[in-house]
């Protein structure tokens, strides 16, 4: 039996879920926060199935969607000043107590229901299908934020380190935003996919190509999560006062403080959105096309462990799906 619906909530009959290697990690318990029975899946699409009577500018059967973060405080000095997932009352879709002992924790998207504060569910514009847009509300705002988050200049010289899931998003977003986007990875037979995006291509493999780049980026976007990476390479890339920013989480990272110190570089981080942010990377995405190339699989129990296991393994290109409709695989 659902517990009941909070005033300033909705209900999502939710037609499609993305999957993220956070999920995985949820599931696994790599974190060591998980709470069991646990329901995972947090890039949701949908439509409003029930309104609480304190929500304002939403209504009932309004297609949303709603990412990682569904509800905060909205009373502190973080929820005041546009930074909510910083709030300490930040509301996860899966693994955030509801107070209720009949589900003392919130359930996600990997499902046929689940629910949101209305202020945390975002209208998707009609130009975007559900199954290409739904990743946007993780991947998209994780690559989409640090673009206004730091200074760089017009027209700056990006570098995206990487080119899976979350790196794929990031060259569109930088080329559409008219920034000169580079994919830098070690993989040389991503290049065509990287100029198909409207970037150049650095191979991170290539001594000789890497010393010719050196000094050449305003930012860097690092989107790997390998403790491996030639991270002092890549902050060799970087102008005078440039600016790397890391989005994918390695576990550890073994930098030299010269490279920081000589180029008076900045190394710095970023985690998803808040609610402008996510609202306007969905017009923009909607206006400029921004698309991620997905693959689509139908709901079942089976469906989910094929699509952990092809994320899991590397093996998806580029974010997975799992829908309630009855529809083939989606490409950009």
């Amino acid at each position: 039996t659902p517990i009941p619906l909070h005033a300033e909530e909705v209900e999502i009959k939710i037609e499609c879920c993305g999957v993220c290697h956070s999920d995985i990690h949820s599931v696994d318990n790599d974190w060591k926060t998980s709470k069991y029975p646990l329901v995972p899946g947090h890039e949701v699409i949908g439509t409003i199935s029930r309104v609480g009577e304190k929500v304002v500018g939403l209504r009932f059967g309004q297609r949303v969607g709603v990412g990682p973060q569904v509800g905060s405080c909205g009373k502190c000095q973080w929820c005041t000043s546009n930074e909510e997932t910083w709030c300490r009352g930040f509301r996860e879709i899966y693994n955030s107590r509801t107070g209720n002992p009949m589900q003392p924790y919130t359930h996600g998207g990997l499902a046929t229901f689940t629910r949101a504060h209305f202020k945390w569910a975002v209208p998707i514009p009609d130009s975007l299908d559900s199954e290409t847009a739904a990743p946007l509300l993780c991947a998209g705002v994780t690559v989409w934020a640090p673009f206004f988050n730091n200074t760089l200049p017009e027209n700056a010289v990006v570098g995206v380190v990487g080119m899976g899931g979350l790196g794929h998003l990031a060259l569109q977003f930088g080329v559409k935003l008219q920034h000169n986007v580079w994919a830098i990875s070690r993989s040389a037979d991503k290049e065509a996919e990287a100029k198909h995006f409207g970037a150049k291509f650095l191979n991170s493999s290539d001594k000789s190509a890497m010393k010719q780049h050196r000094g050449k980026f305003d930012f860097l976007l690092s989107t790997v999560s390998s403790e491996k990476a030639p991270w002092n390479q890549y902050l060799s890339l970087l102008k005078k006062n440039g600016t790397m920013c890391l989005v994918g989480l390695p576990p550890k990272m073994t930098i030299s403080p010269a490279y920081l110190a000589s180029g008076r570089v900045k190394l710095t981080g970023s985690i998803l959105a808040n609610r402008q942010q996510i609202a306007d990377m969905m017009a923009f995405a909607a206006k400029h096309k921004v698309r991620a190339m997905v693959e689509v699989l139908p709901f079942s129990a089976d469906n989910v462990n094929i699509a952990f296991d092809k994320v899991r393994n590397n093996e998806a290109r580029y974010r997975m799906v799992l829908t309630h409709k009855q529809v083939g695989t989606a490409k950009l």
